[in-house]
């Protein structure tokens, strides 16, 4: 456990869970990780992750990049929440991949475990049953995302 998380873990209010948290989001050689919020096998949430593959062979020294395989999703809804954001316990409304664009997010699943959702970073929700998690804005910051709701075939190979 990080020392910020247990010194502050009996006050809710103050215990800033980005204060000890390390920029999650990684760029692989294989790919990119990214977290998700899911279920156990109990039906609590849970924080977990998966790679997207990047594919060494689809880059071609003329391209400008390395691709993923195309990820089909259903369409883009684009949100916007203020600075004094504090959502109680609720589930996804949908399974979908969530950009945050300007500002971070403070998620708590249901083991207690508090995250930070960085600014630039992209993550998956899959919580659309049981309590779900929390979420909060972080440091007053209004913050905008993006959703990309995924078709029901997409299955995350989680590590």
């Amino acid at each position: 456990m990080k020392m910020a998380t247990f010194l502050f873990s009996s006050f809710r209010s103050l215990r800033p869970c980005w204060a000890s948290v390390r920029q999650f989001s990684q760029i692989l050689s294989s790919g990119w990780q990214i977290r998700a919020i899911t279920l156990d096998k109990h039906g609590k949430s849970c924080f977990r992750s998966f790679v997207i593959d990047m594919p060494a062979h689809k880059a071609a020294a003329d391209t400008i990049g390395t691709l993923s395989e195309l990820v089909p999703v259903t369409g883009l809804i684009l949100r916007e929440t203020p600075g004094d954001y504090n959502f109680t316990w609720h589930t996804a409304p949908r399974r979908q991949f969530i950009v945050n664009l300007d500002a971070a997010v403070e998620v708590t699943v249901e083991s207690g475990e508090c995250v930070l959702i960085s600014p630039g970073e992209i993550f998956f929700v899959e919580d659309v049953a049981g309590r779900g998690h929390c979420s909060r804005a972080v440091q007053g910051r209004p913050r905008r995302s993006l959703f990309l709701p995924v078709l029901s075939a997409f299955s995350p190979a989680y590590q």
